[in-house]
């Protein structure tokens, strides 16, 4: 077989060019939208990069898996997987505007500033809220021990406990 038998049909081509048109006109209403509301562009860029980290990355978890293995149960979906995959430069470019320009826009600094992932007002940990509660209740029960837990444990420690 010749290698021109292996050419992508000139639809294909066509098909290229105007996405990659759509994906210039997008990109430059992402930096207008980036340049006028800061505060609304940067948590939706963040759910979307999340979501196309996830599948980047779940990719290459089923991949090494499937290579784990030496099964035969993924060959068909092994290079999808492969090309997925090979996104993950390109994510760690897409990072970058959240690394050097959001931070600001999705977490609080100090004082009086509002950011959209803030911790809790109490401060005090991820187990505070858990930890209040546990001193109301004084029933017994597993809710008990792990409150018993809570208090002399530490937090990986309480979280082997809850998942065990």
């Amino acid at each position: 077989m010749a290698a021109q038998e292996y050419q992508a049909p000139e639809s294909v081509s066509r098909l290229q060019q105007r996405a990659l048109i759509v994906g210039a006109v997008a990109l430059l209403v992402s930096i207008l939208g980036a340049r006028s509301t800061p505060e609304l562009f940067y948590p939706s860029y963040l759910m979307s990069f999340l979501l196309i980290l996830g599948l980047t990355v779940g990719s290459l978890g089923l991949v090494m898996l499937q290579h784990l293995t030496s099964g035969h149960w993924g060959i068909i979906i092994r290079r999808p997987l492969e090309s997925a995959t090979r996104t993950l430069p390109l994510m760690a470019i897409a990072f970058l505007p959240i690394a050097l320009f959001g931070m600001h826009y999705l977490y609080s600094g100090h004082g009086n500033e509002k950011g959209w992932l803030n911790a809790p007002a109490t401060g005090e940990g991820a187990l505070s809220d858990f930890s209040i509660s546990c001193r109301n209740n004084r029933t017994p029960g597993p809710r008990t021990a792990l409150c018993a837990c809570a208090s002399k444990c530490s937090p990986a420690r309480v979280s082997s406990f809850t998942f065990s």
